[in-house]
């Protein structure tokens, strides 16, 4: 029992160590897109759900998918990626993606 106290004593110590962390600013510089939407039906859904995350460019150049896909796509990026799309967007999003014209830019 006579070493019971210093060896909690050292634990104790051991756990108040903790690695010395260093956080350093970081910047980035991203390329410029001169991409812009369409003005077709849709194009304000698009700017107000989308293109926070996405740009035009990246949009524009998806290949044709069927509506299905796209459905299941807003639907992944609402709930898996908690973007935040007005549910009463969806339906002008949706028609934006699959008008054939996205793929074409």
């Amino acid at each position: 029992m006579k070493w019971a106290l210093p060896i909690l004593l050292l634990a104790v110590t051991a756990c108040d160590q903790s690695p010395a962390v260093t956080f350093t600013d970081v910047s980035i510089t991203l390329p410029e897109d001169k991409g812009a939407f369409p003005d077709r039906p849709g194009r304000q859904a698009m700017i107000a759900n989308c293109a926070g995350c996405h740009s035009p460019s990246m949009i524009l150049t998806q290949p044709r998918l069927s509506e299905e896909h796209w459905k299941s796509t807003i639907k992944k990026m609402r709930e898996v990626y908690k973007a935040p799309i007005n549910p009463a967007d969806e339906p002008d999003i949706l028609a934006y993606l699959t008008s054939g014209e996205a793929a074409a830019q």
